[in-house]
């Protein structure tokens, strides 16, 4: 009786609609986010930068900054714009890294192989955004960011997100790797994933690096008498948002033919990989 219990609650957490999206990428989009939340990497990625964030916030709340602060509004989205996709690049580029014991199922659902990545991108999006969420509140609560600051940064999370999700599914179907809780006890994998952390850390701050121009551009140009240059980091925060959100469309169709043809790779590669 217990466990059909656990059983029906399991599936009713997965059988409910979300808002734009059809039946079946809802369910996958949930059971992807449980399955995410509930991993131990997911949660410390989380807890640690949220302590930190409180403890700026104490700090500041103490007086320990002084007025040093007052000025300096421009690290603060910075800080929220890089810290989670820093944080998250491991998840973000390989997707289907903690899917070695339920991969083989996923394969058997007659379901759009597109319709995968749009799960495990919408699945993440909690955790990376809701931390750059907090990120700027939190910075805005520092040190007064203007709301120019704070829209600026938005736009660039939500840019950041198509981006890293553009990369990630090429990466996901192309170079697939197995997360292991232990990857970083087993001396004979040690390497291999302190290389792919460099490798990710590299990759990811480069894709920061436009984000960063529009920023910058905000700084030190939003008090120039021209509008147009005024307003660049906003404006050119926008193209990225457009240019970004068309990469990701048109990426699905492409990358989602790609993951029909080598499912079977992908099967072999992350449940394949043990020791």
């Amino acid at each position: 009786m217990g466990g059909e219990n656990s059983r029906d609650h399991a599936f009713s957490a997965t059988a409910r609609s979300l808002p734009l999206l059809e039946n079946d990428t809802a369910a996958l989009t949930l059971a992807f986010y449980y399955s995410f939340a509930r991993h131990p990497h997911i949660r410390m990625l989380l807890i640690m930068p949220l302590c930190l964030g409180l403890f700026f916030l104490f700090m500041y709340r103490a007086g320990a900054y002084g007025g040093q602060l007052a000025g300096e509004t421009a690290w603060i989205p910075m800080a929220a714009l890089a810290w989670p996709f820093f944080n998250f690049s491991l998840f973000l580029f390989n997707v289907f890294g903690v899917d070695a014991q339920s991969f083989q199922g996923l394969m058997l659902l007659p379901v759009q192989r597109r319709k995968y990545l749009i799960a495990k991108n919408i699945a993440l999006a909690p955790f990376v955004l809701g931390l750059s969420l907090f990120f700027v509140a939190t910075g805005a609560l520092l040190v007064q960011a203007p709301l120019r600051v704070i829209a600026l940064s938005l736009i660039l999370a939500a840019h950041l997100y198509l981006f890293f999700s553009v990369v990630g599914n090429y990466l996901s179907v192309g170079f697939p790797y197995r997360i292991n809780r232990d990857a970083l006890r087993q001396p004979t994998r040690r390497l291999r994933m302190v290389i792919v952390g460099v490798a990710s850390t590299a990759l990811a701050t480069l894709m920061i690096l436009p984000a960063t121009c529009c920023m910058l551009a905000e700084r030190f140009l939003s008090v120039h008498p021209d509008i147009m240059v005024r307003n660049a980091g906003i404006l050119s925060a926008a193209a990225l948002l457009v240019s970004s959100l068309a990469a990701y469309m048109v990426g699905l169709s492409v990358f989602g033919d790609q993951f029909t043809e080598r499912e079977h790779r992908i099967y072999l590669r992350i449940s394949g990989d043990r020791e």
